[in-house]
Formats: C-alpha cells, structure tokens, sequence
C-alpha cells in the first residue's frame, strides 16, 4: 500500500493524476459507444441540422456525474443585470 501511494504521489508531482489517467481509460468505451449511437441517430432522422466531424468532438471523460458547483453570485449577477 505505501508503495501504490508513493507511486501517486510521484506522478502527481508531475502533474499527472493516476486517478484521472485510470477514469480516462474506463471511460473511452462510453464515450465511442455514445458517439456510435449519435451518428446511427443522425443518419436515421430526415433532418441533417447537427452533422458532426472529428474537429467537434472534444471528450470531456471526467465530468459524468460531477456535481454542477455552487451558483453563488454569479445566479444573482444574472438576476441582477
């Protein structure tokens, strides 16, 4: 166990996160899957409004089910103005 936490460690200061590194890697399969239906989606409907090519895509592994965050002032800035 002392052996995995100095491993982390030792990345981290890198600034590499093994934690993140992991979660990229399981997550890569969901990912393509959801792509995958996207385009079956879009080639099945009559309208071709949100066509995809490879500059769009910009995966984003590490936010499913992270919370939204604290409104704060920015909801009442908005309220405001």
């Amino acid at each position: 166990m002392k052996k995995v936490k100095f491993l982390a460690r030792f990345f981290l200061s890198f600034g590499c996160d093994p934690r993140k590194i992991f979660l990229s890697v399981i997550r890569w399969p969901r990912y393509l899957l959801d792509i995958f239906r996207y385009l079956k989606e879009y080639h099945s409907s009559s309208s071709k409004i949100f066509r995809i090519t490879i500059n769009d895509l910009h995966p984003k592994l590490l936010d499913k089910g992270e919370m939204a965050g604290n409104l704060g002032v920015y909801f009442y800035q908005d309220l405001y103005v």
